[in-house]
């Protein structure tokens, strides 16, 4: 394992939180990165949403 990324998909998850990946975000960042990856499409850590 190499990057938080890693750590997480070796592992079989496709969604991860927490300070590991990112500090807490205002509301209005929060809905941004939500409509900027919604539900079943890549995620940014390269797992798939379902």
């Amino acid at each position: 394992m190499e990057t938080a990324a890693q750590a997480v998909t070796d592992l079989g998850c496709t969604f991860g939180q927490g300070f590991l990946f990112s500090r807490p975000l205002p509301p209005a960042d929060a809905a941004r990165f939500a409509r900027a990856h919604p539900l079943g499409q890549d995620r940014p850590l390269g797992g798939k949403g379902s």
